[in-house]
């Protein structure tokens, strides 16, 4: 029989009111400096039968089961842009994170945005933890979602008081009386913050664009962080529907928490914590404050920022700063204070020192007027630093 030659190739890639109220200036300072090693896999299959060449490849590949499916993937080389933060723990290394990371003023809709750039342009910024708001809404006919108070079991009248009155007018304004109308379409899931009707993005959507970036950037771990408003079966089906849960993990809490480069190794390369409603059902939809202790919210000015532990315990493995000038709306001049190199890193020394344990997840708002990418390679060098001493 005529022998079988094969290769394959894996390739790794409102209105003025509310204008105003954002402050949406500045081109990002951001620039690309990491580069991503490409692997070309080839193999040749000597004469024989096609089937047993078939089985043969089958097993090798997949190693006989489901769990193994990282063993289709060797390692880039390099884990979140360095071989060296491989051997880092999830709870040593440190990731460049943002708040309401869906809240976009590149994405059409949005009339109060915490970033200015896209989750695929944070991804390739070197953003590697997205806070994340799933709601319950409903696309009119008009093409606006409006928020589905009855299905989040929350009161639209408490809701709309909590919003600071100027915000609220805008918006009614814009969109008339928030929340679902009679005439309104189906329900699905989509990322707002407080209310959709100022901006939404689909959040299967927004997970397919985390998951083609993981397929295109075999080295990459990413964390997503849930404020949930949409039970947790209903999280694990934007994760199918966007096929992202061929990445996710699940992590052990009395366990040592696996280094990067485990999770490379074993293709699962997302890590998923949720504020609430880890009830079990979802093995992968991790007890957010179990795993992870952070800092108060609500400072308006750098000297307001606080080491204390806000949420989580004391024996939570990982330490989150929330380092933003907390304001509704976002404001981008009183946050680019928060950007500063020297600034960030004396922070998360401080609050390392104070709490006992290293700084893992920094979390801002308008990330690329800033440091923040620099200040957390900086804080990863320390870390491997350390590690050889």
């Amino acid at each position: 029989m005529i022998a079988i030659a094969a290769g394959a190739y894996l390739a790794f890639l409102g209105t003025s009111e509310l204008l105003a109220l954002l402050q949406l200036t500045g081109e990002t300072r951001v620039e690309a400096r990491r580069t991503r090693s490409r692997a070309l896999v080839a193999a040749g299959l000597a004469s024989g039968c096609v089937v047993a060449v078939l089985v043969v490849l089958v097993l090798v590949v997949t190693g006989g089961g489901p769990e193994s499916r990282g063993a289709q993937v060797s390692a880039t080389g390099a884990c979140n842009g360095s071989a060296a933060y491989c051997d880092l723990r999830v709870n040593q290394a440190v990731f460049a994170g943002t708040h309401n990371s869906f809240s976009a003023a590149d994405s059409p809709g949005w009339f109060i945005s915490n970033q200015r750039r896209t989750i695929g342009g944070q991804l390739k910024d070197g953003i590697r933890l997205f806070l994340i708001d799933p709601h319950w809404g409903v696309e009119a006919n008009d093409g606006r979602v409006r928020t589905d108070f009855e299905a989040e079991g929350r009161d639209r009248n408490r809701v709309a008081k909590g919003m600071p009155p100027q915000v609220l007018k805008a918006a009614e304004r814009l969109t008339g009386r928030l929340g679902v109308r009679g005439t309104d379409g189906e329900r699905d899931v989509w990322l707002c913050h407080t209310v959709c009707e100022l901006g939404t993005t689909s959040m299967v959507d927004s997970l397919e664009v985390v998951r083609k970036f993981l397929d295109d950037n075999r080295g990459e771990v990413v964390i997503l962080f849930i404020e949930p408003y949409v039970p947790p079966a209903e999280i694990a089906k934007t994760f199918k529907r966007a096929d992202l849960d061929r990445y996710v993990t699940t992590l052990a809490r009395d366990e040592p928490l696996p280094s990067l480069g485990q999770l490379v190794r074993r293709n699962r390369r997302v890590i998923v914590f949720t504020e609430k409603d880890a009830d079990g059902t979802v093995p992968w939809y991790l007890d957010g404050f179990s795993f992870v202790q952070d800092t108060p919210l609500g400072a308006t000015r750098r000297d307001q920022l606080s080491c204390k532990r806000e949420r989580g315990t004391a024996d939570s493995p990982l330490l989150m700063l929330n380092h933003r000038g907390d304001l509704f709306p976002p404001r981008l001049r009183a946050n680019r204070p928060f950007q500063e190199k020297k600034f960030i890193l004396s922070r998360a020394h401080r609050c390392a020192r104070v709490n006992g344990l290293p700084v893992n997840l920094i979390a801002v708002d308008h990330y690329d007027q800033g440091d923040l990418i620099e200040a957390v390679e900086e804080l990863n060098d320390e870390r491997v630093a350390a590690r050889s001493e």
